[in-house]
């Protein structure tokens, strides 16, 4: 018997969801879960919250983006951050405590969020020991919940891993690596000995999943392109095969306003990058067959031009003309981006923002100070969710590199909301609720900007 479509169509995309079917009965959603790819009741709750914002409802978050710290122990001359580590503008004394966090984090679960993805801003693990006790609090409130990190893994230590590995504390690690060899990567990363240390990390993981007979978690790679590693992108795919690394996330090297002199040395030139889009071709043939999911979103996203074409790129052009039965557009796929709907983004201070590329906040949205539940629904973020609804945008948006995590909550949302019309339960544009009196967001060209609380 043939798998179902929704299996065929993404059972090679690697995930931090279970990789097995998730055999808890119905908690009470409308669409079933063998609809999705993830076939998991956890995932549903999380377009149900994005359906519940989109139909003039509210909704808890459902992931929760920690930045524990903005210091890091690598000197990568790309990192929006770099320039303010150098003149100091990060100090420990500025981030929130241990037991701030644990709070945090306490409170977060209380409220129903479900996926909890560590980050930085800097190196995660400087703060290693309160992260292992935040893991494992939310796996103790309940082992269906989310965990992810990203990490350059310098900090890893045996018994963490093994720690990590046995009590399948960890759904996701993503590691970053800057190239196939100590040669590139040590040099862009500014740190002898740091690609040895990653790639040690990567094997223990390997070699305890198998000895605990366990598939979290699942390893992940992410590698910025510059002038070094960009003739060897399939070394680093046949590095990922033998590291039992399931996904490459290929990233163009940005630019930001503090660090455009840094990086000019790293910088692709116009041959370079044509020279780029050849070897892609070759690499994702290698990956082909392989445990290995090549993703290049995030480099197609800058080949996509300013104007109507990067307006179809950014929200999907199947989905700009997406309409109901009657006609009317329907109101989920006007919607330009639904992070700001499920996801709640916390710096080091305890600031709140709606997205990791928003970035650091202001102390008027400090969740330690205010509540999580007091910011959440407070004026700024639905402000924000107000904007996004009305298919406006915020200036941080036009440098995002995450598209194609909204393209998938789209393809995914289409299906909720196909399900959803089939039994009547579903609202187009003129039935959403009309703006509060006093209105938080304002447009100038489709561009929004909003009033703090």
């Amino acid at each position: 018997m043939q798998a179902p479509l929704w299996l065929r169509q993404h059972q090679n995309h690697p995930q931090a969801h279970p990789q097995t079917p998730d055999t808890r009965d119905n908690p009470g959603f409308s669409v079933p879960k063998e609809v999705f790819k993830w076939n998991n009741w956890t995932y549903v709750d999380k377009l149900d919250r994005i359906h519940r914002w989109n139909v003039g409802q509210r909704a808890p978050p459902y992931k929760m983006i920690i930045i524990p710290s903005n210091r890091c122990n690598l000197k990568c001359p790309y990192c929006p951050n770099s320039y303010a580590r150098t003149v100091g503008r990060f100090k420990a004394r500025d981030e929130l405590t241990d037991d701030q966090w644990l709070g945090v984090v306490r409170e977060a679960l209380d409220f129903g969020v479900k996926e909890f993805y560590v980050l930085g801003g800097g190196e995660p693990l400087l703060r290693k020991s309160m992260l292992l006790r935040i893991y494992q609090m939310i796996k103790d409130a309940d082992p269906e919940n989310i965990t992810e990190l990203i990490t350059n893994a310098y900090f890893f230590a045996p018994e963490d891993i093994d720690l990590i590995v046995s009590r399948k504390l960890i759904n996701k690690v993503l590691f970053s690596v800057d190239g196939h060899s100590p040669e590139i990567h040590d040099y862009v990363r500014g740190v002898p000995g740091s690609w040895k240390r990653a790639i040690e990390a990567l094997k223990l993981f390997n070699k305890l999943k198998r000895e605990y007979r366990s598939d979290k978690p699942v390893l992940h790679m992410n590698h910025i392109i510059t002038n070094k590693s960009y003739a060897h992108i399939c070394e680093t795919v046949e590095l990922c095969k033998q590291l039992g690394v399931t996904e490459l996330a290929l990233h163009p090297m940005r630019e930001y306003e503090e660090t455009q002199g840094s990086v000019e040395h790293l910088k692709l030139t116009g041959e370079e990058e044509r020279l780029t889009h050849r070897e892609l071709g070759r690499a994702q043939k290698l990956a082909a067959g392989s445990q290995v999911y090549l993703n290049v979103s995030m480099v197609e996203e800058t080949k996509a031009k300013e104007g109507s074409a990067r307006e179809e790129f950014l929200v999907g052009k199947e989905f700009l003309r997406e309409s109901s039965p009657s006609g009317k557009p329907v109101q989920h796929f006007k919607t330009f981006c639904y992070e700001p709907l499920y996801s709640i983004f916390i710096d080091p201070k305890g600031n709140a923002n709606y997205c990791c590329t928003a970035g650091d906040s202001e102390n008027s949205q400090n969740v330690v100070n205010r509540g999580l539940r007091a910011v959440w629904y407070g004026n700024y973020l639905m402000g924000v969710r107000g904007t996004m609804l009305a298919g406006g945008k915020t200036p941080k948006c036009f440098n995002c590199g995450l598209y194609d995590m909204t393209h998938d909550l789209k393809y995914d949302m289409r299906k909720y909301v196909d399900y959803v019309m089939k039994i009547g339960h579903y609202r187009e544009e003129g039935d959403l609720p009309q703006p509060p009196e006093k209105p938080f967001y304002c447009y100038t060209d489709n561009i929004v900007s909003v009033r703090r609380d």
